[in-house]
């Protein structure tokens, strides 16, 4: 019955994952990029919604920081983190690289740096990480979502400059809808649940890529910059 409403609302089902909850409060996150479908929320309850912060684009932008050109990554739950959260952004190295030096940076921010970032345009294609040589971005078309394919940061830089987006201050989505599905784009947008936990509610996930082909960030590991604890007020 669950796959039927889905087919009928039109929802694009690829490997899905289907996940029913209640009692969980679902803290600020964005979804771990598994291709660029949509994923999609069923409140069976009312009661209860899906905040959206829709300001920032994780993996389909590029904002400036301090000087900084970076693309979004991704936004976690932290406890080593001042705010309590983190998020990760793409860089390209500060030193002009070398055989075998790092070209791209992951860095890691308190998350309260987003309130603090200034979009310079959206992408046409989707940034899914950074390949195992820290030199060049794994991107993923709209279209073909199938495969991984390099990119250069400045092609980022330059697509984003062609398609600018404007500061907005934080705005928000909510999705609250009783008995109908909501397609939303978690690997994209910020989301948190808000509301009485005990509301049941069912999630869709699309996972067109395996988890071994999608690139992962070992915090721990080479090519990650870690301003956490950075002081972050006034430069």
């Amino acid at each position: 019955a669950m796959i039927a409403s889905l087919e009928a609302a039109g929802l694009p089902l690829v490997n899905p994952g289907i996940k029913p909850l209640m009692g969980a409060r679902t803290r600020p996150h964005t979804d771990k990029f598994r291709g660029p479908h949509p994923n999609a929320v069923l409140f069976l309850d009312p009661g209860a919604s899906l905040v959206l912060r829709t300001d920032v684009q994780f993996h389909t932008s590029v904002v400036e920081y301090r000087g900084r050109f970076y693309i979004p990554q991704a936004f976690l739950p932290d406890g080593d983190s001042p705010s309590g959260n983190r998020i990760h952004m793409i860089s390209q190295a500060a030193m002009a690289a070398g055989a075998g030096l790092p070209a791209l940076v992951m860095d890691l921010f308190d998350a309260n740096v987003l309130d603090e970032l200034t979009p310079v345009g959206e992408l046409e294609i989707i940034v899914a990480g950074i390949d195992d040589d820290l030199q060049k971005l794994l991107i993923s078309s709209h279209g073909s979502p199938y495969s991984l394919r390099p990119a250069d940061f400045e092609e980022m830089v330059e697509q984003a400059r062609r398609h600018p987006l404007q500061l907005t201050g934080p705005t928000y989505q909510r999705l609250q809808s009783v008995g109908r599905w909501e397609a939303f784009e978690g690997w994209r947008f910020m989301h948190y649940f808000e509301g009485d936990p005990r509301v049941r509610r069912v999630y869709l996930m699309n996972r067109a890529l395996a988890a071994r082909e999608v690139p992962f960030t070992d915090i721990n590991g080479p090519g990650v910059k870690d301003w956490r604890r950075a002081p972050q007020s006034g430069s």
